[in-house]
């Protein structure tokens, strides 16, 4: 590898490996499927007021997520805040 590629620095959550860029994409474009599906399915019940956000149990917690979770109404919606993000969103 060269000197300019060793010093190459991408930033956190950006690899090097174009095999673990594309993971993570996947990672990402399945979790946004999933929480859209939840989503269009919650909007047509009529007892769904909003939705809370809780962040994941990783013992790393974001800056972002930490800020970002609470209650937000029902026409919020909420596909990640991040790339790889592993908030949930449940009812209230």
């Amino acid at each position: 590898m060269s000197k300019a590629a060793k010093e190459y620095s991408p930033g956190t959550g950006v690899y090097r490996s174009r095999k673990k860029n594309a993971l993570r994409l996947t990672r990402t474009e399945i979790n946004i499927a999933y929480k859209t599906a939840d989503i269009e399915r919650w909007e047509s019940m009529p007892f769904v007021v909003g939705y809370e956000i809780k962040r994941s149990n990783n013992p790393y917690p974001c800056k972002t997520c930490e800020a970002l979770k609470g209650k937000y109404p029902k026409y919020f919606k909420f596909v990640g805040w991040h790339p790889q993000c592993l908030c949930s969103m449940t009812l209230y």
